[in-house]
């Protein structure tokens, strides 16, 4: 958008976001660095498993609000639940307390059609009840510190992984991640693996 007035339509119908000479001309992004590296599951499904990595293989990844990126897991989720060859879900909360009401539910929906459903965490129990498996991860395993989404079929081929921002102090009380979103089958295909591996 180029004007005042082009601002003013936009907002008129509902738009939350925008772009154009109005706000500003263009110029390189400033890119997020990992400073930690890459997050451990994506250095998995980049390099096909193990844990070490050099300066070059530290990637810049996006960063978002935490509703930014719970957008992009739902809709992974939503695709999974209407895909039409019920592909195996597997999921990383962290702990869980990041597991809500809503999310057993809806990963209870999954499980009716879905070979596999599967969420790991912190003091996960290893039965959710209709078909949800969980599996409690140890202290020091580094999945603990990621959030991911991977859906996996014969169609579908889809996965997120984010880790939170340590360096919000600019931003307090707002949580940002660093994050992936792929449809690569390849890297899919290693997410899943490095997950599975876990599964007892």
């Amino acid at each position: 958008m180029e004007t005042e007035e082009h601002l003013e339509q936009a907002l008129a119908v509902g738009a939350g976001l925008a772009q154009g000479f109005r706000f500003g001309h263009a110029a390189p992004l400033n890119r997020h660095q990992c400073a930690e590296g890459l997050p451990r599951l994506v250095h998995a499904a980049r390099r096909g498993g193990g844990s070490a990595e050099g300066p070059e293989h530290r990637k810049a990844l996006r960063v978002a609000r935490k509703e930014i990126v719970t957008a992009f897991s739902h809709h992974i989720e939503e695709q999974a639940r209407h895909a039409v060859d019920h592909p195996m879900v597997l999921a990383a909360v962290q702990r869980i307390d990041n597991f809500s009401e809503s999310s057993r539910y809806l990963y209870q929906e999954l499980a009716k059609m879905s070979p596999l459903v599967v969420v790991f965490g912190g003091d996960m129990p290893a039965d959710f009840g209709g078909g949800v498996r969980g599996v409690a991860l140890a202290a020091d395993d580094p999945l603990r510190k990621e959030w991911a989404v991977v859906t996996l079929g014969a169609d579908t081929c889809r996965a997120l992984v984010a880790r939170q921002v340590a360096d919000a102090v600019d931003r307090p009380g707002e949580r940002r991640f660093e994050f992936l979103v792929t449809t690569d089958r390849t890297m899919v295909t290693r997410a899943a693996r490095d997950l599975l591996a876990r599964v007892p």
